[in-house]
């Protein structure tokens, strides 16, 4: 974090170095780990994780009430609310909690939704 003070100091954060190659694991879908693998888009190969509805869940809470919910709270938040996606959250939950894809279809009115919500 760079803090800019009024008296026009610039105070910058201690760094400590890292080693090289930095090594490091990142799924941004929050699908199943797989090593060496950055995917960025929810069309991917991890189109399928249960973490996309409950993101989206989530996502849409925000939008709607201003709050950021755990996926949890998120997903039931988003059920109290909009009832018609009780099953897709529930496949969702099942599927995480069994770490198992679904099928990604059952995102895609979520989606329609949050691009409704953010248009």
């Amino acid at each position: 974090m760079v803090t800019r003070h009024t008296d026009g100091v610039t105070t910058l954060p201690d760094l400590n170095p890292l080693g090289d190659p930095v090594a490091f694991q990142l799924n941004v879908n929050g699908g199943l780990a797989r090593p060496s693998v950055v995917q960025l888009a929810p069309d991917g190969p991890d189109a399928g994780s249960p973490n996309r509805v409950l993101n989206l869940a989530r996502l849409v809470v925000l939008v709607e009430d201003g709050t950021w919910l755990s996926k949890q709270a998120g997903a039931q938040t988003l059920v109290d609310h909009h009832p018609e996606f009780a099953d897709a959250v529930a496949e969702a939950l099942r599927a995480r909690t069994e770490r198992r894809w679904m099928d990604p279809r059952l995102a895609d009115p979520l989606s329609a939704l949050l691009l409704d919500r953010l248009g």
